[in-house]
C-alpha cells in the first residue's frame, strides 16, 4: 500500500462541478447584494460552496482588480440572543 497525502489526494465521488452547487443558481444576487451592502450574511448548508465559489464570483467580477484582496471568514456557530 503506497503512501497517500490525503490533504491533496483527489476524490471524483466527492467532487462536483462549480455549476451544480446549490450556491450557483444564486451567484448574480449575491454579487448585487455584496455591491449593494456594506455587510452581506450568507447561511447555508455544508457542501453548498459558499467559501469555495462566492470568491470565485468576485474575482471573475473584477473584484480583485488593483491588487485588492478577497477575504472571506467563516463563524462556526452563528447567535442571536433572546
Amino acid at each position: 500500500m503506497s503512501d497517500v497525502d490525503l490533504g491533496t489526494a483527489f476524490i471524483p465521488a466527492l467532487h462536483k462541478p462549480p455549476a451544480l452547487l446549490p450556491i450557483a443558481r444564486h451567484r448574480e444576487t449575491l454579487l448585487y447584494m455584496i455591491e449593494t451592502y456594506p455587510v452581506t450574511v450568507v447561511v447555508g448548508q455544508t457542501g453548498s460552496g459558499k467559501s469555495t465559489q462566492i470568491p470565485q464570483f468576485l474575482e471573475q467580477a473584477g473584484w480583485c482588480a488593483d491588487g485588492k484582496i478577497i477575504a472571506v471568514t467563516q463563524v462556526r456557530a452563528f447567535a442571536v440572543p433572546a
